[in-house]
């Protein structure tokens, strides 16, 4: 990759999280985001948590009464009732 691809190619952001089980999930308000997007197309992630960054590849969460539970994840959410879309991350170890 060029210079400039290679710097597009990787995007960082802050982002809420919930511990679930074996996996982490990633809650949404906005699924035109540009984060959003890049992970449906590029399942492969990398989160930082600590010190430690961990790999593992996401999915979205399309089954209503699955997404149903992460309306809590997130404060404001509480506003529209649930996110506009969740990712589950399952980690590669």
């Amino acid at each position: 990759m060029d210079g400039v691809a290679e710097r597009l190619a990787r995007v960082e952001v802050t982002i809420w999280f919930l511990v679930d089980a074996d996996a982490v999930s990633l809650t949404t308000m906005n699924m035109t985001r540009q984060w959003t997007q890049n992970v449906q197309v590029n399942r492969d992630v990398a989160i930082p948590i600590g010190p430690e960054t961990l790999a593992g590849e996401a999915r979205v969460v399309t089954e209503p009464s699955e997404m149903a539970k992460y309306w809590l994840s997130r404060p404001y959410l509480w506003l529209k009732k649930r996110p506009d879309g969740v990712f589950r991350v399952h980690f590669k170890y």
